[in-house]
């Protein structure tokens, strides 16, 4: 019979948040984004993409040529996006 280790939790916060959406409509409930759900409530990944955000439209604004609005997006919305989604989900380091 395996044993269960009580040390660590195995999945991130993130994860675990991920795993109740995706198993509330198996079991008949709703998930809702109206704030009263804390499930879908993460501080942490809130505030990164909110500065994501805030990055994105100063860079936008200091712009000049055209081409840079596209360095502006791959940058903040592309590579911020990922950099917020690999923090959220993965294990803190020690």
């Amino acid at each position: 019979m395996p044993t269960v280790s009580h040390g660590t939790a195995p999945y991130t916060p993130a994860v675990t948040r991920s795993f109740s959406i995706a198993a509330r409509p198996l079991l008949g409930e709703s998930v809702t984004d109206d704030g009263s759900d804390g499930v879908l409530q993460d501080p942490n990944a809130t505030f990164c993409l909110q500065m994501s955000k805030l990055n994105l439209f100063q860079c936008l604004a200091a712009a000049k040529p055209s081409y840079e609005d596209m360095f502006c997006i791959g940058r903040h919305v592309v590579r911020d996006l990922a950099d917020c989604t690999r923090t959220a989900v993965s294990p803190a380091s020690n």
